[in-house]
């Protein structure tokens, strides 16, 4: 599986790409409509990743519910952390 951070329509989600990575399926299409971070994606158990699995096992990504590489800017997968040093 390759999880992608991405934009689209001015808002970042996250995602995973179908088998052959022309195209991306948000997580929260997956999952259930909460939006997940990829920090949120490396904190599920097992069973939220056989989900995922299963669904791409079914899905090729040539319906409504994915969207092409080439319509979306990829982002890093993890987001640089804004923080404050003490001086």
């Amino acid at each position: 599986m390759y999880f992608v951070t991405y934009l689209e329509s001015g808002r970042e989600k996250t995602g995973v790409l179908n088998l052959t990575k022309t195209r991306v399926f948000a997580l929260s299409g997956i999952l259930g409509d909460i939006e997940y971070s990829m920090l949120d994606l490396i904190a599920l158990d097992e069973n939220y990743l056989n989900k995922i699995r299963s669904f791409l096992d079914t899905h090729p990504g040539n319906d409504n519910d994915s969207i092409a590489v080439s319509e979306i800017k990829i982002l890093a997968p993890i987001p640089r952390l804004k923080c404050q040093l003490a001086n």
